[in-house]
């Protein structure tokens, strides 16, 4: 095939070179698409994935993504060996990032020898362990790290911002997990809706267990949002605990 062009989402994919089909084998050749910015190419025989310069924005646009997504995306698989470098990563919540996983394909997933976050802002995740849809088996550290990856705050707090240092190890699938760990929490913002009130410079301690998490000790000071407001703030302390349901609904 000499010109072979998709259009899905506004995502112009195309062939940068011939595909061959040995139609007795029943054999695709090797090929090269010009893929979201960059270049997917490949072998089914022997099997060989690549990708080059992917950008994520191209990404996002396919997927419908809302929010700000750049940075671009190397990726290599041969079978077996699986890694991952994506680079010049912006995002709500990152800034200038880079992820990069390397690993291993197993029967039931894929055993994680390395995920490293980390961005300008000096925060960082590091995590190992075994990934799959039905058991997963994962350490988690983090350091300066936002709260953003804590989908499941947007919930019950609105624009939560701050940091977290701690370890947490995560066992099970998204439908049913435990969590166990400790984590500290610090520069924590977040308005409260109901009560017209927004916290600001929070600081505490996270516990995980199980499917609840436990924030103990918090400290903070709280401002009035609504028509009687406090204009130096309160200083407020206290706890209370998340109790998550599958998907990491609350």
């Amino acid at each position: 095939i000499e010109r072979l062009t998709l259009a899905i989402n506004q995502v112009i994919i195309r062939n940068a070179q011939p595909v061959e089909f040995d139609l007795a084998k029943r054999r695709l050749g090797d090929f090269a698409f010009d893929f979201m910015g960059g270049m997917f190419k490949g072998s089914v025989q022997p099997l060989r994935l690549e990708l080059r310069g992917v950008q994520l924005a191209e990404i996002g646009r396919f997927l419908r993504y809302r929010d700000t997504l750049r940075g671009e995306c190397d990726a290599d698989y041969d079978g077996r060996l699986v890694r991952l470098d994506i680079r010049r990563v912006d995002y709500p919540g990152m800034e200038k990032g880079s992820i990069s996983v390397s690993g291993q394909v197993r029967e039931r997933g894929i055993a994680l020898d390395s995920l490293v976050i980390r961005d300008a802002r000096d925060q960082w995740l590091r995590a190992d362990g075994f990934l799959s849809l039905k058991e997963s088996d994962i350490n988690l550290r983090v350091s300066n790290f936002g709260v953003w990856p804590l989908v499941f705050l947007r919930g019950i707090m609105d624009r939560p911002r701050g940091v977290l240092n701690g370890v947490v190890k995560f066992t099970g699938n998204f439908e049913n997990f435990q969590m166990n760990g400790d984590a500290q929490v610090k520069d924590l913002s977040f308005g409260i809706k109901v009560i017209a009130a927004r916290f600001d410079s929070v600081q505490g301690d996270i516990k995980f267990t199980g499917d609840r998490i436990s924030f103990q000790e918090l400290r903070g000071r709280m401002y009035s949002t609504g028509y009687h407001k406090l204009g130096s703030g309160a200083e407020v302390g206290g706890g209370g605990t998340v109790r998550l349901e599958p998907r990491f609904k609350v």
